[in-house]
Protein backbone atom coordinates (compact mmCIF):
# COMPACT_ATOMS: atom_id res chain seq x y z
CA UNK A 1 0.00 0.00 0.00
CA UNK A 2 2.85 2.34 0.95
CA UNK A 3 5.01 1.61 -2.11
CA UNK A 4 7.95 0.98 0.57
CA UNK A 5 7.92 4.65 1.30
CA UNK A 6 6.75 3.77 4.86
CA UNK A 7 8.43 1.52 7.88
CA UNK A 8 7.62 1.01 11.28
CA UNK A 9 9.16 3.16 13.47
CA UNK A 10 10.54 0.31 15.40
CA UNK A 11 12.43 -1.13 12.73
CA UNK A 12 14.14 1.78 12.45
CA UNK A 13 16.04 2.13 15.85
CA UNK A 14 18.61 0.31 17.64
CA UNK A 15 18.41 -0.53 21.15
CA UNK A 16 19.03 -2.85 23.93
CA UNK A 17 16.68 -6.27 24.16
CA UNK A 18 16.64 -4.77 28.08
CA UNK A 19 14.23 -1.72 26.83
CA UNK A 20 12.44 -3.69 24.48
CA UNK A 21 9.36 -3.16 25.97
CA UNK A 22 9.70 0.60 26.86
CA UNK A 23 10.61 0.83 22.82
CA UNK A 24 7.76 -1.06 21.87
CA UNK A 25 5.55 1.49 23.99
CA UNK A 26 6.83 4.37 22.39
CA UNK A 27 7.68 3.41 18.84
CA UNK A 28 5.48 0.20 18.19
CA UNK A 29 2.15 1.95 16.83
CA UNK A 30 3.83 4.82 15.02
CA UNK A 31 5.21 4.71 11.40
CA UNK A 32 7.92 6.71 9.30
CA UNK A 33 7.20 7.72 5.93
CA UNK A 34 8.95 9.35 3.29
CA UNK A 35 6.22 12.20 2.46
CA UNK A 36 3.05 13.59 3.54
CA UNK A 37 0.94 12.20 0.94
CA UNK A 38 1.77 8.35 2.04
CA UNK A 39 1.73 9.45 5.89
CA UNK A 40 -1.96 10.68 5.35
CA UNK A 41 -2.66 7.77 3.30
CA UNK A 42 -1.97 4.82 5.83
CA UNK A 43 -2.85 7.10 8.90
CA UNK A 44 -6.38 6.99 7.61
CA UNK A 45 -6.39 3.75 5.79
CA UNK A 46 -9.51 1.79 7.87
CA UNK A 47 -6.89 -1.15 7.84
CA UNK A 48 -4.14 1.11 9.53
CA UNK A 49 -4.88 3.43 11.69
CA UNK A 50 -1.89 4.44 13.27
CA UNK A 51 -0.31 7.41 14.04
CA UNK A 52 2.83 8.58 10.93
CA UNK A 53 5.52 11.14 11.15
CA UNK A 54 6.92 12.15 7.69
CA UNK A 55 10.56 12.86 7.34
CA UNK A 56 10.52 16.40 7.55
CA UNK A 57 8.36 15.59 11.15
CA UNK A 58 5.05 16.27 10.34
CA UNK A 59 2.77 14.09 12.82
CA UNK A 60 -0.44 12.79 11.41
CA UNK A 61 -3.28 11.17 14.17
CA UNK A 62 -5.40 9.14 13.11
CA UNK A 63 -8.14 10.94 15.41
CA UNK A 64 -7.56 13.84 13.08
CA UNK A 65 -4.88 15.98 14.21
CA UNK A 66 -2.01 17.37 12.26
CA UNK A 67 0.68 18.35 14.17
CA UNK A 68 4.78 19.59 13.83
CA UNK A 69 6.58 20.02 11.12
CA UNK A 70 10.16 21.02 10.51
CA UNK A 71 12.39 23.31 8.62
CA UNK A 72 12.58 21.44 4.85
CA UNK A 73 16.53 22.48 4.67
CA UNK A 74 17.11 20.10 7.70
CA UNK A 75 17.57 16.23 7.98
CA UNK A 76 16.74 15.11 11.11
CA UNK A 77 17.36 12.06 13.11
CA UNK A 78 14.17 10.18 11.29
CA UNK A 79 15.89 11.03 7.72
CA UNK A 80 18.90 9.21 9.25
CA UNK A 81 17.36 6.44 10.69
CA UNK A 82 15.32 5.76 7.39
CA UNK A 83 18.61 5.94 5.31
CA UNK A 84 20.75 3.69 8.30
CA UNK A 85 17.68 0.85 7.89
CA UNK A 86 17.73 1.19 3.90
CA UNK A 87 21.38 1.18 3.60
CA UNK A 88 21.33 -2.41 6.80
CA UNK A 89 19.03 -4.08 4.08
CA UNK A 90 21.11 -3.44 1.18
CA UNK A 91 23.90 -4.88 2.94
CA UNK A 92 22.08 -7.67 4.52
CA UNK A 93 20.64 -8.39 0.77
CA UNK A 94 24.79 -8.10 -0.33
CA UNK A 95 25.77 -10.55 2.15
CA UNK A 96 23.33 -12.89 1.54
CA UNK A 97 24.30 -12.56 -2.47
CA UNK A 98 28.24 -13.01 -1.31
CA UNK A 99 27.48 -16.22 0.76
CA UNK A 100 25.45 -17.87 -2.32
CA UNK A 101 28.58 -17.17 -4.14
CA UNK A 102 31.21 -18.15 -1.85
CA UNK A 103 29.23 -21.25 -1.81
CA UNK A 104 29.20 -21.98 -5.53
CA UNK A 105 32.77 -21.09 -5.78
CA UNK A 106 32.80 -23.84 -2.87
CA UNK A 107 31.10 -26.14 -5.32
CA UNK A 108 33.06 -25.35 -8.48
CA UNK A 109 36.40 -25.40 -6.62
CA UNK A 110 35.56 -29.38 -5.61
CA UNK A 111 34.52 -30.17 -9.10
CA UNK A 112 38.02 -28.42 -10.66
CA UNK A 113 39.88 -30.29 -7.97
CA UNK A 114 38.20 -33.85 -9.08
CA UNK A 115 38.89 -32.94 -12.68
CA UNK A 116 42.41 -32.20 -12.14
CA UNK A 117 43.01 -35.37 -10.20
CA UNK A 118 40.70 -37.12 -13.20
CA UNK A 119 43.09 -36.06 -15.53
CA UNK A 120 46.00 -36.66 -13.38
CA UNK A 121 45.12 -40.48 -13.12
CA UNK A 122 43.81 -40.30 -17.16
CA UNK A 123 47.94 -39.33 -17.86
CA UNK A 124 49.31 -42.08 -15.70
CA UNK A 125 47.14 -44.63 -17.22
CA UNK A 126 48.02 -43.55 -20.37
CA UNK A 127 51.43 -43.23 -19.51
CA UNK A 128 51.08 -46.98 -18.17
CA UNK A 129 49.60 -47.81 -21.69
CA UNK A 130 52.29 -46.39 -23.19
CA UNK A 131 54.73 -48.63 -21.51
CA UNK A 132 53.20 -51.77 -22.17
CA UNK A 133 53.11 -51.36 -26.06
CA UNK A 134 57.09 -49.97 -25.96
CA UNK A 135 57.36 -53.30 -23.93
CA UNK A 136 54.88 -55.39 -26.13
CA UNK A 137 56.66 -54.19 -29.30
CA UNK A 138 60.22 -54.90 -27.68
CA UNK A 139 58.97 -58.56 -26.94
CA UNK A 140 57.49 -59.18 -30.52
CA UNK A 141 60.84 -57.81 -32.03
CA UNK A 142 62.81 -59.78 -30.41
CA UNK A 143 61.01 -62.58 -30.38
CA UNK A 144 60.78 -62.32 -34.08
CA UNK A 145 64.47 -61.89 -34.61
CA UNK A 146 65.14 -64.53 -32.39
CA UNK A 147 62.88 -67.22 -35.10
CA UNK A 148 64.40 -65.73 -37.61
CA UNK A 149 67.87 -66.90 -35.86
Amino acid sequence: MSNNKCDLALNLIGYEEEVNAAMEYVFGNTLICEDAATAKKVTFDPAVRMKSVTLEGDVYDPSGTLSGGSSPKTSGVLVTLQQLNEITRELDARQATLQQLQSTMAREKQKLDAARKFKQNLDLKSHEISLAEQQINGNSSSSVSRRGS
